[in-house]
């Protein structure tokens, strides 16, 4: 965090960074840290006909097996809540059982609005995490693996069924974002993404085979439309050198990025640079996991049209570290680095941009008093004075 970094006196006071106090915002500690998660749960919701499916899945790694007896199977207790509907399941542990968990609920539609809140239990651990579900008037399914899918993310080539009441076909667009990273936050500029259109592509009968880039689906006799963003292998790790490399954009200077991408071995060339960072292999080692860690979590959180690495929220999360506090009122995020309130509390202000083909879009609101505070960022990447979040 970069109250451990450095010690700095900055108020913000210019009114690109500053904030309303009285504004109906729900705050969050540190929610885009995937570590101090204790539960991460994938979920997908479909209603029809007034009931609601909820298809869900967790990584067996994160439950607590336990058994009564010494020649008792191990078993894990879990616990679902949607309003006044409590469901629970009992998993058993098999030699060859699969890494994830899969739930299939089935209860009366929530409420009238899109989305739903569910809070997913685990008995033996007691712990649990609320989530905020969308509540879909289609569904998404993976052929191959045989189960629902939230389709904002897929891996290029997934074979696809989608079924939604009332649809036979789809229009398929597609839209290919410029690959241009955010400018830093001290300088202004325009939001790549504004410019993007949607090109005609295909038109689906609910068979789909997911190809690269953004495809927005749209139905003109039920005015449906959903994204698929088609993903790499590995998403939202980063695994090849292209895209480790591609990472360190934020830190390295115009020269360094060039020379790596110029060079005839291009993973000892980025292995050098961390090391010149690092000083050590220690230290070195340490500071790859720290940065790739968040670059993974900018993927998860922001990604949208861009990969999350590439878009404002992913480039402070990268660089600055996991935001100590997140104010959220749906249409603005304010990030707080340091105590709230305190002289020395960084403050990053996000604006959530309307777009039909990416609703996960914040823009930050750039100001040339940051200039100081990010020099001093880079800086201690590259003097490997980074101790984590």
């Amino acid at each position: 965090m970069i109250r451990n970094l450095f010690f700095v006196v900055l108020t913000l006071v210019v009114s690109g960074c500053s904030y309303n106090s009285g504004m109906n915002i729900i705050a969050s500690n540190r929610p885009y840290e995937l570590s101090s998660k204790p539960l991460n749960v994938n979920a997908t919701a479909f209603s029809q006909n007034g009931i609601t499916s909820l298809y869900m899945r967790v990584n067996r790694q994160q439950l607590l097996y336990t058994r009564e007896t010494p020649t008792s199977p191990f078993t894990a207790e879990v616990r679902v809540k949607v309003d006044t509907v409590i469901l629970g399941k009992i998993d058993t542990l098999e030699t060859d059982s699969e890494q994830w968990f899969n739930l299939v609920l089935e209860f009366p539609k929530p409420n009238s609005k899109d989305f739903f809140y569910c809070e997913f239990e685990d008995i033996n651990r007691n712990v649990s995490e609320r989530i905020i579900i969308k509540d879909r008037p289609y569904l998404v399914w993976d052929v191959d693996q045989d189960l629902a899918i939230d389709p904002t993310n897929v891996e290029v080539g997934t074979k696809l069924m989608i079924h939604s009441p009332g649809v036979t076909e789809w229009e398929v667009y597609i839209a290919n974002p410029p690959k241009v990273l955010p400018s830093p936050p001290f300088s202004r500029s325009k939001n790549p993404l504004d410019t993007v259109v949607a090109r005609p592509f295909e038109v689906s009968d609910g068979e789909w085979e997911v190809v690269d880039g953004c495809q927005f689906f749209y139905n003109s006799k039920t005015n449906r439309s959903f994204v698929i963003n088609g993903r790499r292998p590995d998403f939202p790790k980063s695994i090849n050198v292209e895209e480790l490399l591609e990472c360190t954009r934020y830190i390295a200077t115009r020269e360094e990025y060039s020379n790596i991408m110029k060079s005839d071995h291009p993973k000892l060339a980025l292995d050098q640079f961390w090391l010149n960072c690092g000083s050590t292999p220690d230290k070195t080692r340490k500071l790859i996991e720290i940065y790739y860690d968040r670059v993974e979590e900018a993927n998860t959180f922001f990604s949208g049209l861009q990969e999350g690495w590439q878009t404002d929220r992913g480039m402070i999360h990268i660089v600055m570290g996991v935001p100590d506090k997140v104010r959220d009122d749906r249409w603005r995020e304010i990030w707080f680095y340091g105590e709230e309130g305190s002289p020395n509390c960084v403050i990053m202000i996000f604006d959530k941009r309307e777009n039909r083909l990416d609703d996960n879009v914040f823009v930050l609101q750039r100001d040339g008093s940051y200039r100081n505070i990010w020099d001093k960022m880079v800086t201690s990447w590259r003097n490997g004075q980074i101790q984590g979040d």
